[in-house]
């Protein structure tokens, strides 16, 4: 995404990329643990927040070309994500 807005030679801060993990089928690889602090903190500031909508809804989606929209799912719980990401033997894409 970032090679097309360069170019355009249009700044990329005007559009919203999603956050984007691409984990492979270990759940203690060293993407998970990055996306695993992402999730901590977000979790952490939303509890502050005086915010009525809060909300850390992650989408989990098969890694590989052929899913088709098959397998895609949303969560909120670090431990189901864990255990989705644990559970295949693909990698995944939680954005």
């Amino acid at each position: 995404m970032t090679a097309y807005y360069r170019y355009h030679k249009t700044p990329i801060d005007n559009y919203s990329i999603p956050l984007t993990f691409y984990v492979s089928e270990a759940a203690n690889e060293k993407e998970f643990a990055v996306f695993r602090e992402v999730f901590l903190e977000r979790e952490k500031q939303l509890y502050q927040s005086n915010n009525s909508r809060r909300n850390n809804t992650w989408i989990i989606k098969p890694g590989e070309n052929s899913n088709r929209g098959h397998g895609i799912v949303l969560s909120s719980s670090l431990s189901d994500i864990s255990g989705k990401v644990r559970e295949g033997r693909h990698s995944h894409v939680i954005q």
